[in-house]
């Protein structure tokens, strides 16, 4: 099991699919509490995030298009209680491994 960042070098591919898969998770489970954007996104295309698990199931989530950032820029923001307002993001790439950040 990849326990730190630096431990993915010498993880195997089932080990580094894994961890990416959970991180994966975590950013949909955060992404769903926090946008207003992805919250709609998956009301309107009744994505169950529970039901994403694996990378392949990505290909059930829409992609993220320069219009939507254009259009609903102030809903990618992500609301806190507790925390300043911070702009999500959640790259999905098909032909590799999702990429998450927080800015």
């Amino acid at each position: 099991m990849i326990d730190k960042p630096h431990d993915i070098e010498f993880a195997s591919p089932e080990e580094i699919k894994l961890f990416q898969e959970v991180k994966m998770h975590e950013a949909l489970l955060y992404l769903n509490r926090h946008s207003r954007y992805y919250q709609r996104m998956f009301e309107r295309y009744r994505i169950r995030i529970e039901k994403i698990r694996t990378i392949e199931d990505l290909v059930n989530i829409p992609f993220t298009e320069k219009k939507d950032l254009q259009l609903f820029n102030e809903d990618f923001l992500c609301h806190h209680q507790w925390h300043a307002q911070r702009p999500c993001d959640l790259l999905l790439h098909r032909e590799g491994p999702p990429t998450v950040g927080l800015q």
